[in-house]
């Protein structure tokens, strides 16, 4: 598992499952307890965040049974009894219509890091996580290239994305706000991370 897979499904531990079971010595979870947790994640209709929570959970119960702390994973079939996601396609819009949006955008009511993230993405069309992840080291000015590291990358192998004036007129622009920070794109609530990868997917403009 990636360093930012790990990290993100330790969040999710840390937010929706430890504050009820962290006390709790693992042989004595039992599944109640769990879907007591779960079900109101899913009556919201997160069934997406509730099937990571089973995989995360469930992972931690096999290697507990591999390293002998219990003998049954109780838990094995819980993330049966909740219905599964239902996979949208994302929307789109036609590349006649690009200019429309960036006009919105430059005038929308949003966070001057949330408007940059976005236009970040369409400069280098890369995928959210790899956006938010862009940290200043791994820009090279010199070269006008943006280089991202193997273990960041899905196929893990470094992936270098030449980057147009646009894209280094837009590291200009943001450099006075992060440019002392680790991340292009600090989170709001602590900077010393980065900006959460759906945070150019939630905005309205």
């Amino acid at each position: 598992m990636k360093a930012e897979t790990a990290s993100h499904a330790w969040r999710n531990l840390e937010r929706h499952v430890l504050p009820e079971l962290e006390n709790v010595p693992i042989h004595l979870v039992k599944p109640k307890m769990v879907i007591d947790i779960l079900n109101p994640i899913a009556s919201k209709g997160s069934l997406e965040t509730v099937k990571r929570l089973c995989r995360n959970i469930n992972e931690i119960m096999r290697q507990s049974v591999a390293s002998g702390l219990i003998e049954v994973n109780y838990l094995a079939d819980i993330t049966k009894l909740f219905a599964a996601s239902k996979k949208t396609n994302m929307p789109t819009i036609k590349p006649e219509r690009l200019s429309e949006l960036m006009k919105a955008l430059s005038v929308a009511s949003i966070m001057r890091t949330t408007r940059s993230l976005v236009e970040w993405q369409f400069h280098t069309t890369t995928r959210p996580i790899e956006a938010v992840t862009a940290k200043w080291c791994d820009i090279n000015f010199k070269d006008k290239v943006w280089v991202i590291p193997a273990e960041r990358m899905k196929m893990n192998k470094p992936h270098t994305i030449p980057l147009t004036p646009q894209a280094l007129s837009l590291l200009e622009f943001i450099k006075s706000t992060s440019g002392h920070r680790e991340y292009l794109f600090p989170s709001h609530r602590d900077p010393k991370c980065h900006a959460n990868s759906q945070t150019a997917n939630v905005e309205r403009l």
